[in-house]
Protein backbone atom coordinates (compact mmCIF):
# COMPACT_ATOMS: atom_id res chain seq x y z
CA UNK A 1 0.00 0.00 0.00
CA UNK A 2 2.84 2.37 0.81
CA UNK A 3 4.40 2.53 -2.71
CA UNK A 4 1.08 2.66 -4.13
CA UNK A 5 -0.13 5.80 -2.32
CA UNK A 6 3.77 7.53 -2.95
CA UNK A 7 3.16 6.75 -6.22
CA UNK A 8 -0.19 7.93 -6.80
CA UNK A 9 0.90 11.28 -5.47
CA UNK A 10 4.03 11.41 -7.66
CA UNK A 11 1.06 10.78 -10.52
CA UNK A 12 -0.63 13.50 -9.23
CA UNK A 13 -3.64 11.34 -8.59
CA UNK A 14 -4.10 12.24 -5.00
CA UNK A 15 -2.32 15.33 -3.48
CA UNK A 16 -0.57 14.93 0.18
CA UNK A 17 -3.57 17.46 1.34
CA UNK A 18 -5.78 14.58 0.04
CA UNK A 19 -4.10 11.90 2.14
CA UNK A 20 -3.44 14.18 5.27
CA UNK A 21 -7.65 15.24 5.61
CA UNK A 22 -8.10 11.47 5.32
CA UNK A 23 -6.09 9.98 8.30
CA UNK A 24 -7.17 12.88 10.63
CA UNK A 25 -10.62 12.30 9.56
CA UNK A 26 -10.01 8.55 10.21
CA UNK A 27 -8.60 9.21 13.58
CA UNK A 28 -11.00 11.42 14.65
CA UNK A 29 -14.10 8.40 13.63
CA UNK A 30 -11.67 5.63 15.24
CA UNK A 31 -9.58 7.07 18.12
CA UNK A 32 -12.36 7.84 20.17
CA UNK A 33 -12.70 3.98 21.14
CA UNK A 34 -9.40 3.09 21.03
CA UNK A 35 -6.77 6.03 22.39
CA UNK A 36 -3.80 5.07 20.09
CA UNK A 37 -3.08 8.58 18.90
CA UNK A 38 -2.31 10.92 21.81
CA UNK A 39 -1.82 13.98 20.05
CA UNK A 40 -2.30 15.49 16.81
CA UNK A 41 -0.66 18.67 14.89
CA UNK A 42 -3.12 19.13 12.18
CA UNK A 43 -2.60 22.37 10.78
CA UNK A 44 1.18 21.72 10.40
CA UNK A 45 0.47 18.43 8.76
CA UNK A 46 -1.63 20.27 6.72
CA UNK A 47 0.48 23.17 5.74
CA UNK A 48 3.65 20.74 5.21
CA UNK A 49 1.13 18.82 2.46
CA UNK A 50 -0.02 21.93 0.38
CA UNK A 51 3.98 22.50 0.15
CA UNK A 52 4.73 19.27 0.05
CA UNK A 53 6.76 18.82 -4.14
CA UNK A 54 4.73 15.48 -4.45
CA UNK A 55 7.93 13.67 -4.71
CA UNK A 56 10.12 10.89 -2.70
CA UNK A 57 10.06 7.42 -1.66
CA UNK A 58 6.94 8.03 0.70
CA UNK A 59 5.53 10.95 -1.33
CA UNK A 60 2.52 12.77 0.92
CA UNK A 61 1.91 9.92 3.13
CA UNK A 62 0.82 10.65 6.55
CA UNK A 63 2.42 9.30 9.49
CA UNK A 64 2.04 8.66 13.49
CA UNK A 65 5.36 8.69 15.75
CA UNK A 66 5.16 6.84 18.92
CA UNK A 67 5.68 9.42 21.72
CA UNK A 68 9.02 8.14 23.10
CA UNK A 69 10.76 9.84 20.06
CA UNK A 70 10.48 13.56 19.34
CA UNK A 71 8.64 15.28 16.21
CA UNK A 72 9.45 18.95 15.88
CA UNK A 73 6.84 21.29 17.55
CA UNK A 74 5.23 18.60 19.97
CA UNK A 75 6.06 17.64 23.24
CA UNK A 76 7.64 13.86 23.84
CA UNK A 77 6.34 12.42 26.75
CA UNK A 78 7.77 9.31 26.99
CA UNK A 79 4.04 8.29 28.43
CA UNK A 80 5.24 9.78 31.61
CA UNK A 81 4.26 12.32 33.98
CA UNK A 82 7.63 13.54 34.51
CA UNK A 83 7.89 14.98 30.97
CA UNK A 84 3.84 15.79 30.73
CA UNK A 85 4.76 19.61 30.83
CA UNK A 86 8.12 19.39 28.43
CA UNK A 87 8.68 22.30 25.74
CA UNK A 88 7.95 20.96 22.33
CA UNK A 89 11.04 19.16 20.47
CA UNK A 90 12.94 21.65 18.54
CA UNK A 91 13.76 18.83 15.67
CA UNK A 92 12.63 15.58 14.66
CA UNK A 93 14.20 12.32 16.20
CA UNK A 94 16.64 9.97 13.83
CA UNK A 95 13.63 7.60 12.66
CA UNK A 96 11.08 10.65 12.31
CA UNK A 97 13.67 12.29 10.37
CA UNK A 98 14.62 9.61 7.36
CA UNK A 99 10.70 9.51 6.96
CA UNK A 100 9.99 12.88 6.60
CA UNK A 101 13.13 13.15 3.97
CA UNK A 102 11.32 10.36 2.25
CA UNK A 103 8.42 12.80 1.58
CA UNK A 104 6.46 11.63 5.01
CA UNK A 105 4.16 13.92 6.54
CA UNK A 106 3.70 13.87 10.83
CA UNK A 107 0.36 14.12 11.26
CA UNK A 108 0.36 12.73 15.06
CA UNK A 109 1.51 10.86 18.30
CA UNK A 110 0.43 7.13 19.54
CA UNK A 111 0.71 6.15 23.03
CA UNK A 112 3.33 3.95 24.82
CA UNK A 113 3.76 2.88 28.31
CA UNK A 114 5.85 4.90 30.23
CA UNK A 115 9.48 4.48 28.84
CA UNK A 116 7.88 1.66 27.13
CA UNK A 117 8.34 -0.42 30.40
CA UNK A 118 5.44 -2.77 29.67
CA UNK A 119 4.21 -5.30 27.34
CA UNK A 120 0.78 -3.33 27.67
CA UNK A 121 0.09 0.32 26.63
CA UNK A 122 -1.42 2.76 29.43
CA UNK A 123 0.12 5.44 31.05
CA UNK A 124 -0.91 7.74 33.95
CA UNK A 125 -0.82 10.57 31.09
CA UNK A 126 -2.98 9.50 28.13
CA UNK A 127 -4.77 6.36 29.53
CA UNK A 128 -5.05 2.70 28.00
CA UNK A 129 -5.03 2.01 24.11
CA UNK A 130 -7.79 -0.68 23.24
CA UNK A 131 -7.15 -3.43 20.79
CA UNK A 132 -9.23 -2.70 18.02
CA UNK A 133 -9.98 -6.72 17.62
CA UNK A 134 -11.37 -6.42 21.06
CA UNK A 135 -11.14 -3.81 23.27
CA UNK A 136 -11.11 -5.47 26.80
CA UNK A 137 -8.11 -6.48 25.35
CA UNK A 138 -4.54 -4.74 25.06
CA UNK A 139 -2.81 -4.26 21.47
CA UNK A 140 0.47 -5.16 23.15
CA UNK A 141 3.62 -2.73 24.05
CA UNK A 142 5.54 -0.74 24.11
CA UNK A 143 4.37 0.31 20.41
CA UNK A 144 0.70 -0.66 21.26
CA UNK A 145 -0.19 3.13 19.81
CA UNK A 146 0.92 2.46 16.80
CA UNK A 147 -0.30 -1.22 16.43
CA UNK A 148 -3.28 -0.33 17.34
CA UNK A 149 -3.59 2.78 14.49
CA UNK A 150 -2.56 0.56 11.92
CA UNK A 151 -4.75 -1.92 11.86
CA UNK A 152 -7.68 0.27 12.57
CA UNK A 153 -6.74 2.18 9.57
CA UNK A 154 -6.24 5.57 10.89
CA UNK A 155 -2.80 5.65 8.90
CA UNK A 156 -0.67 3.69 6.40
CA UNK A 157 2.47 3.93 8.50
CA UNK A 158 3.31 3.92 12.56
CA UNK A 159 6.74 3.99 13.74
CA UNK A 160 7.78 1.83 16.81
CA UNK A 161 10.93 0.58 18.62
CA UNK A 162 11.50 -3.16 20.22
CA UNK A 163 13.62 -3.56 23.38
CA UNK A 164 12.17 -6.40 24.85
CA UNK A 165 9.74 -7.95 22.37
CA UNK A 166 7.38 -4.29 21.64
CA UNK A 167 7.40 -4.43 17.48
CA UNK A 168 6.97 -7.93 17.59
CA UNK A 169 3.99 -8.49 20.77
CA UNK A 170 1.52 -5.61 19.32
CA UNK A 171 1.93 -6.72 15.86
CA UNK A 172 1.11 -10.25 17.06
CA UNK A 173 -2.07 -9.23 19.49
CA UNK A 174 -3.30 -6.88 16.39
CA UNK A 175 -2.80 -9.30 13.49
CA UNK A 176 0.11 -7.00 11.60
CA UNK A 177 4.05 -7.86 10.60
CA UNK A 178 6.32 -7.03 13.26
CA UNK A 179 9.70 -6.82 12.09
CA UNK A 180 12.72 -6.49 14.37
CA UNK A 181 16.03 -6.09 12.63
CA UNK A 182 19.50 -7.52 13.35
CA UNK A 183 20.78 -5.58 16.06
CA UNK A 184 22.75 -2.17 15.03
CA UNK A 185 20.53 -1.86 11.28
CA UNK A 186 18.61 1.03 12.22
CA UNK A 187 20.97 3.97 13.81
CA UNK A 188 19.76 5.32 16.70
CA UNK A 189 19.77 9.52 16.84
CA UNK A 190 19.09 9.24 20.83
CA UNK A 191 20.59 7.17 23.66
CA UNK A 192 17.43 4.68 24.18
CA UNK A 193 16.58 3.77 27.66
CA UNK A 194 18.09 0.21 27.11
CA UNK A 195 21.46 1.18 25.02
CA UNK A 196 21.71 -3.16 24.92
CA UNK A 197 18.49 -4.00 23.98
CA UNK A 198 17.23 -0.77 22.05
CA UNK A 199 16.15 -0.04 18.36
CA UNK A 200 13.33 1.18 15.84
CA UNK A 201 11.74 -1.41 14.16
CA UNK A 202 8.49 -1.89 11.75
CA UNK A 203 5.45 -2.87 11.90
CA UNK A 204 3.04 -3.01 8.94
CA UNK A 205 0.05 -5.06 7.08
CA UNK A 206 2.08 -6.32 4.43
CA UNK A 207 5.41 -7.66 4.48
CA UNK A 208 5.90 -5.50 1.18
CA UNK A 209 5.34 -2.40 3.08
CA UNK A 210 7.60 -3.42 5.71
CA UNK A 211 10.34 -4.40 3.31
CA UNK A 212 9.60 -0.51 1.96
CA UNK A 213 9.74 1.48 5.41
CA UNK A 214 12.75 -0.52 6.63
CA UNK A 215 14.74 0.32 3.39
CA UNK A 216 13.85 4.17 4.84
CA UNK A 217 15.08 4.00 7.91
CA UNK A 218 17.82 1.71 8.30
CA UNK A 219 21.45 2.78 8.13
CA UNK A 220 23.81 4.13 10.40
CA UNK A 221 24.05 7.31 12.30
CA UNK A 222 26.29 9.40 14.04
CA UNK A 223 27.30 8.60 17.83
CA UNK A 224 25.90 5.19 17.64
CA UNK A 225 28.24 2.95 18.43
CA UNK A 226 26.53 -0.31 17.55
CA UNK A 227 25.01 0.67 14.15
CA UNK A 228 26.15 -1.32 11.32
CA UNK A 229 27.00 -0.04 7.82
CA UNK A 230 24.79 1.04 5.24
CA UNK A 231 24.02 -1.65 3.00
CA UNK A 232 24.88 -4.53 5.47
CA UNK A 233 21.82 -5.87 5.52
CA UNK A 234 19.65 -7.52 2.94
CA UNK A 235 15.83 -6.73 2.38
CA UNK A 236 15.33 -8.65 -0.52
CA UNK A 237 12.92 -11.45 0.80
CA UNK A 238 14.92 -15.08 0.16
CA UNK A 239 13.42 -18.76 1.16
CA UNK A 240 15.71 -20.43 3.90
CA UNK A 241 16.91 -23.78 3.28
CA UNK A 242 15.95 -25.25 6.55
CA UNK A 243 13.52 -24.37 9.19
CA UNK A 244 13.72 -25.28 13.16
CA UNK A 245 11.00 -24.91 15.24
CA UNK A 246 10.26 -24.65 19.19
CA UNK A 247 6.86 -24.40 20.76
CA UNK A 248 8.29 -22.04 23.58
CA UNK A 249 11.13 -20.62 25.02
CA UNK A 250 9.12 -20.88 28.28
CA UNK A 251 7.60 -23.66 30.02
CA UNK A 252 4.34 -23.14 28.95
CA UNK A 253 1.91 -22.00 25.76
CA UNK A 254 -1.84 -21.66 25.87
CA UNK A 255 -3.84 -24.55 24.09
CA UNK A 256 -5.05 -22.47 21.30
CA UNK A 257 -1.85 -20.57 20.39
CA UNK A 258 -0.07 -24.08 20.29
CA UNK A 259 -2.86 -25.43 17.81
CA UNK A 260 -2.47 -22.58 15.70
CA UNK A 261 1.49 -22.90 15.71
CA UNK A 262 1.35 -26.69 14.39
CA UNK A 263 -1.23 -26.02 12.20
CA UNK A 264 0.81 -23.39 10.45
CA UNK A 265 4.08 -25.91 10.56
CA UNK A 266 2.09 -27.84 8.53
CA UNK A 267 1.58 -25.52 5.97
CA UNK A 268 4.75 -24.71 5.59
CA UNK A 269 6.36 -28.04 4.93
CA UNK A 270 2.88 -28.96 2.51
CA UNK A 271 2.15 -25.60 0.80
CA UNK A 272 5.43 -23.79 0.96
CA UNK A 273 7.45 -26.92 1.02
CA UNK A 274 10.06 -26.22 3.61
CA UNK A 275 11.40 -28.69 5.86
CA UNK A 276 10.50 -28.05 9.50
CA UNK A 277 12.56 -29.93 12.04
CA UNK A 278 10.02 -30.10 15.64
CA UNK A 279 12.03 -30.05 18.71
CA UNK A 280 10.59 -31.14 21.60
CA UNK A 281 10.75 -29.43 24.97
CA UNK A 282 13.74 -31.71 25.99
CA UNK A 283 15.77 -30.00 23.35
CA UNK A 284 16.10 -26.48 24.31
CA UNK A 285 17.59 -23.86 21.76
CA UNK A 286 19.15 -21.97 24.56
CA UNK A 287 20.80 -23.80 27.70
CA UNK A 288 22.17 -20.96 29.63
CA UNK A 289 22.73 -19.84 33.24
CA UNK A 290 20.84 -17.27 33.84
CA UNK A 291 18.30 -18.03 31.05
CA UNK A 292 18.19 -15.59 28.05
CA UNK A 293 15.18 -14.20 29.53
CA UNK A 294 16.13 -13.94 33.22
CA UNK A 295 19.88 -12.13 31.59
CA UNK A 296 17.84 -9.65 29.70
CA UNK A 297 16.03 -8.59 32.71
CA UNK A 298 18.86 -8.10 34.63
CA UNK A 299 20.34 -5.55 32.21
CA UNK A 300 17.44 -4.27 31.62
CA UNK A 301 16.30 -3.16 35.23
CA UNK A 302 19.67 -1.79 35.61
CA UNK A 303 19.77 0.08 32.45
CA UNK A 304 16.26 1.48 33.35
CA UNK A 305 17.19 2.72 36.96
CA UNK A 306 20.21 4.42 35.36
CA UNK A 307 18.36 6.12 32.88
CA UNK A 308 15.88 7.14 35.21
CA UNK A 309 18.02 8.29 37.93
CA UNK A 310 17.56 11.46 37.57
CA UNK A 311 13.32 11.08 38.89
CA UNK A 312 14.72 10.34 42.43
CA UNK A 313 12.22 11.41 44.80
CA UNK A 314 9.67 11.97 42.09
CA UNK A 315 8.81 8.19 42.32
CA UNK A 316 5.35 8.95 43.08
CA UNK A 317 4.86 10.11 39.50
CA UNK A 318 6.14 6.62 38.24
CA UNK A 319 3.76 3.71 36.98
CA UNK A 320 3.72 1.12 40.33
CA UNK A 321 5.37 -1.23 37.86
CA UNK A 322 8.05 0.92 36.53
CA UNK A 323 8.89 1.74 39.82
CA UNK A 324 9.08 -1.89 40.91
CA UNK A 325 11.68 -2.65 37.64
CA UNK A 326 13.81 0.54 39.12
CA UNK A 327 13.96 -0.80 42.32
CA UNK A 328 15.07 -4.42 41.07
CA UNK A 329 17.61 -2.37 38.98
CA UNK A 330 19.24 -0.49 41.71
CA UNK A 331 19.86 -4.00 43.10
CA UNK A 332 21.45 -5.87 40.12
CA UNK A 333 25.20 -5.51 41.16
CA UNK A 334 27.93 -5.10 38.53
CA UNK A 335 29.03 -8.56 38.60
CA UNK A 336 25.75 -9.84 37.91
CA UNK A 337 25.38 -7.10 35.06
CA UNK A 338 28.37 -8.01 33.46
CA UNK A 339 27.89 -12.07 34.26
CA UNK A 340 24.36 -11.62 31.91
CA UNK A 341 26.35 -9.73 29.47
CA UNK A 342 29.11 -12.74 29.11
CA UNK A 343 26.00 -15.03 28.99
CA UNK A 344 24.66 -13.03 26.25
CA UNK A 345 27.49 -14.29 23.92
CA UNK A 346 26.72 -18.01 24.91
CA UNK A 347 23.13 -17.65 24.31
CA UNK A 348 23.76 -16.14 20.86
CA UNK A 349 26.39 -19.02 19.98
CA UNK A 350 23.71 -21.69 20.46
CA UNK A 351 21.45 -19.88 18.70
CA UNK A 352 23.83 -19.22 15.97
CA UNK A 353 24.60 -22.54 16.06
CA UNK A 354 20.91 -23.85 15.86
CA UNK A 355 20.24 -21.91 12.60
CA UNK A 356 23.41 -22.18 10.49
CA UNK A 357 23.93 -20.05 7.94
CA UNK A 358 20.80 -20.09 5.82
CA UNK A 359 18.02 -21.69 8.39
CA UNK A 360 15.26 -20.02 10.33
CA UNK A 361 13.65 -20.58 13.67
CA UNK A 362 9.88 -21.14 14.17
CA UNK A 363 7.94 -19.91 17.79
CA UNK A 364 4.94 -18.60 18.85
CA UNK A 365 5.40 -14.55 18.89
CA UNK A 366 3.78 -14.92 22.78
CA UNK A 367 2.72 -17.67 24.72
CA UNK A 368 -0.75 -15.80 25.95
CA UNK A 369 -3.87 -15.49 24.22
CA UNK A 370 -3.95 -12.14 25.46
CA UNK A 371 -4.19 -9.84 28.59
CA UNK A 372 -6.30 -6.46 29.77
CA UNK A 373 -5.96 -3.35 28.23
CA UNK A 374 -4.84 -1.83 31.19
CA UNK A 375 -2.64 -5.11 32.29
CA UNK A 376 -0.94 -6.96 33.96
CA UNK A 377 0.64 -9.19 31.88
CA UNK A 378 -0.99 -12.76 32.52
CA UNK A 379 0.01 -14.86 36.07
CA UNK A 380 -0.57 -18.11 34.62
CA UNK A 381 -0.45 -19.49 31.28
CA UNK A 382 -2.63 -22.92 30.31
CA UNK A 383 -3.71 -22.80 34.18
CA UNK A 384 -0.15 -22.68 35.58
CA UNK A 385 1.32 -20.07 37.13
CA UNK A 386 3.98 -17.98 35.19
CA UNK A 387 6.08 -14.84 35.59
CA UNK A 388 5.33 -12.07 33.36
CA UNK A 389 8.26 -12.45 31.12
CA UNK A 390 6.62 -16.14 30.18
CA UNK A 391 3.84 -14.15 28.35
CA UNK A 392 6.68 -13.97 25.43
CA UNK A 393 9.30 -15.45 23.51
CA UNK A 394 10.82 -12.15 22.17
CA UNK A 395 13.23 -10.85 24.71
CA UNK A 396 15.60 -13.33 23.94
CA UNK A 397 16.06 -11.95 20.60
CA UNK A 398 17.14 -8.83 21.76
CA UNK A 399 19.10 -10.55 24.44
CA UNK A 400 21.23 -12.01 21.12
CA UNK A 401 20.70 -9.32 18.46
CA UNK A 402 19.02 -11.96 15.82
CA UNK A 403 16.49 -10.50 13.83
CA UNK A 404 12.97 -11.51 13.98
CA UNK A 405 9.46 -11.29 11.83
CA UNK A 406 6.31 -11.70 13.69
CA UNK A 407 3.23 -12.68 11.13
CA UNK A 408 -0.15 -13.68 11.59
CA UNK A 409 -1.13 -17.57 11.99
CA UNK A 410 -4.51 -17.16 14.01
CA UNK A 411 -6.79 -15.78 16.44
CA UNK A 412 -7.52 -16.95 19.89
CA UNK A 413 -10.74 -17.11 22.22
CA UNK A 414 -11.05 -13.86 22.87
CA UNK A 415 -11.03 -12.79 18.85
CA UNK A 416 -7.29 -11.17 19.55
CA UNK A 417 -4.73 -12.80 16.76
CA UNK A 418 -1.72 -14.20 17.59
CA UNK A 419 1.55 -14.38 15.71
CA UNK A 420 4.28 -17.19 14.34
CA UNK A 421 7.56 -15.04 15.47
CA UNK A 422 10.68 -16.05 12.70
CA UNK A 423 14.28 -15.49 13.91
CA UNK A 424 16.64 -15.77 11.11
CA UNK A 425 20.85 -15.87 11.28
CA UNK A 426 22.32 -12.18 12.36
CA UNK A 427 22.61 -9.84 9.07
CA UNK A 428 20.28 -12.16 7.26
CA UNK A 429 17.06 -10.91 7.60
CA UNK A 430 16.13 -11.38 4.21
CA UNK A 431 15.49 -14.93 5.38
CA UNK A 432 13.04 -14.23 7.84
CA UNK A 433 11.31 -11.67 5.57
CA UNK A 434 11.26 -14.50 2.75
CA UNK A 435 9.33 -16.80 4.63
CA UNK A 436 7.15 -14.24 5.68
CA UNK A 437 5.98 -13.11 2.47
CA UNK A 438 5.72 -17.04 1.52
CA UNK A 439 3.27 -17.23 4.23
CA UNK A 440 1.94 -14.34 3.38
CA UNK A 441 1.16 -15.80 0.12
CA UNK A 442 -0.16 -18.96 0.94
CA UNK A 443 -2.65 -17.48 3.95
CA UNK A 444 -3.53 -14.45 3.43
CA UNK A 445 -4.89 -11.88 6.49
CA UNK A 446 -6.46 -9.31 6.60
CA UNK A 447 -5.26 -5.66 6.79
CA UNK A 448 -7.48 -4.20 9.47
CA UNK A 449 -9.46 -5.69 12.23
CA UNK A 450 -13.06 -6.10 11.90
CA UNK A 451 -15.26 -3.29 11.42
CA UNK A 452 -12.13 -1.39 9.98
CA UNK A 453 -11.53 -0.73 6.67
CA UNK A 454 -7.69 0.08 5.58
CA UNK A 455 -6.42 3.50 4.91
CA UNK A 456 -7.75 3.71 1.19
CA UNK A 457 -6.04 3.69 -2.09
CA UNK A 458 -7.48 6.83 -4.05
CA UNK A 459 -9.37 4.71 -6.87
CA UNK A 460 -12.89 5.99 -5.21
CA UNK A 461 -15.51 3.51 -3.41
CA UNK A 462 -15.77 2.27 -0.07
CA UNK A 463 -12.52 -0.23 0.26
CA UNK A 464 -13.59 -3.76 0.96
CA UNK A 465 -11.36 -5.80 3.64
CA UNK A 466 -10.08 -9.26 2.47
CA UNK A 467 -12.22 -12.00 3.88
CA UNK A 468 -9.97 -13.73 6.94
CA UNK A 469 -9.61 -17.89 6.30
CA UNK A 470 -11.98 -20.18 7.03
CA UNK A 471 -10.07 -21.41 9.88
CA UNK A 472 -9.88 -17.74 11.45
CA UNK A 473 -13.74 -17.66 11.32
CA UNK A 474 -15.60 -18.14 14.70
CA UNK A 475 -13.45 -16.67 17.59
CA UNK A 476 -16.47 -13.54 18.90
CA UNK A 477 -14.97 -10.04 19.11
CA UNK A 478 -16.11 -8.83 22.08
CA UNK A 479 -16.68 -4.43 21.87
CA UNK A 480 -16.17 -2.73 25.23
CA UNK A 481 -19.51 -0.97 25.97
CA UNK A 482 -17.74 2.57 27.26
CA UNK A 483 -14.32 3.64 26.12
CA UNK A 484 -12.44 7.32 26.60
CA UNK A 485 -9.84 8.49 24.31
CA UNK A 486 -7.68 11.90 24.83
CA UNK A 487 -6.17 13.44 21.56
CA UNK A 488 -4.26 16.76 22.82
CA UNK A 489 -6.37 16.83 25.96
CA UNK A 490 -9.63 16.41 24.70
CA UNK A 491 -11.32 13.32 26.46
CA UNK A 492 -13.78 11.63 23.86
CA UNK A 493 -16.70 9.13 25.24
CA UNK A 494 -17.97 6.49 22.84
CA UNK A 495 -20.17 3.31 22.69
CA UNK A 496 -19.61 0.13 21.72
CA UNK A 497 -21.28 -2.72 19.96
CA UNK A 498 -20.72 -7.00 20.08
CA UNK A 499 -19.34 -7.69 17.10
CA UNK A 500 -21.25 -10.29 14.89
CA UNK A 501 -19.59 -13.71 14.38
CA UNK A 502 -20.27 -12.81 10.19
CA UNK A 503 -18.20 -9.76 10.45
CA UNK A 504 -15.00 -11.37 10.54
CA UNK A 505 -15.18 -12.54 6.92
CA UNK A 506 -15.86 -9.26 5.32
CA UNK A 507 -15.76 -5.69 7.07
CA UNK A 508 -16.68 -1.89 6.18
CA UNK A 509 -16.38 1.24 7.61
CA UNK A 510 -17.70 4.66 6.23
CA UNK A 511 -15.91 7.91 7.04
Amino acid sequence: MLGELAEAVRNRDVTPVELVETALARIEKANPSLNAVVDLRADAALEEARRHNGEGVLAGIPILVKDLEHVRGMTTTYGSLLHAEDPPAERHGGVASRLVEAGAIVVGKTNTPEYAWAGFTTNRVYGPTRNPWNTDKAPGGSSGGSSAALCSGMAPLATSSDGGGSVRTPASTTGLVGFKPTFGAIGRSAIPTWPTFSMNGVIQASVTDAILEAGVIFGPVAGDVNALPGGSIPLDPTLPSRAVAVDTFKAQVEPAVMESFHRVLEIIEVTIGLPVELRERHEPVFDTDPTPANGWLFMAAAEMAQRLSFAKGREDDLDIGLRLMIDFGRHVQAADYIAAQRNRYEAARQLDNALGEEGVLLVPTANANDWPAEGPLPAEIAGVPCSPLDSMNTMELNYTGHPAVSVPMGIGPSGVPHGLQIVAPRHRDDLALGLAAALEDSLGWPTTAPGYEAFPLPRGGAWRVDSLLGWWIGAPCARRAMCRAAVGGRQVTSGGQEMPRDSLATSRVAL
